[in-house]
C-alpha cells in the first residue's frame, strides 16, 4: 500500500460511509412516515365510523396519530366547556370555544 493513496483512500472510504448512512436514514424516515400515515388513515376511519361522541372520544384516546392528538384536544377542550360553562372564558357558541387557541 502507498502512503501517497491513504487520504485518498480515507476520504472514498468517508465517503462511502456517509452514503450508506445517509441511505439508512432516508429509508428509515420513509418507512416511518409511511407507516403514519398508515396509522392516521386507520384512525380516521375508526373515528367517523363512530356513532357517538363517547365512542369517538374513545377511538381517540386509544391512539397516538397526530389526528387523534388533534381529536383529544377538542375533546378536553369540551369537557373543559362542559365543567364550567358560565365561565367568561367559555363565553359563546361551543364551536367557537373548541376553536379557540
Amino acid at each position: 500500500m502507498n502512503l501517497g493513496n491513504l487520504p485518498v483512500e480515507a476520504t472514498l472510504a468517508a465517503l462511502l460511509i456517509m452514503s450508506i448512512l445517509t441511505w439508512v436514514i432516508g429509508i428509515s424516515k420513509y418507512l416511518r412516515l409511511r407507516h403514519l400515515q398508515q396509522e392516521s388513515k386507520a384512525f380516521l376511519h375508526r373515528f367517523w365510523q363512530s356513532t357517538d361522541l363517547a365512542t369517538a372520544e374513545m377511538q381517540a384516546r386509544g391512539s397516538n396519530s397526530d389526528f387523534a392528538l388533534l381529536a383529544k384536544a377538542g375533546f378536553d377542550a369540551y369537557a373543559e366547556y362542559r365543567t364550567h360553562p358560565n365561565s367568561i372564558q367559555f363565553y359563546g357558541d361551543v364551536h367557537e370555544v373548541i376553536e379557540r387557541p
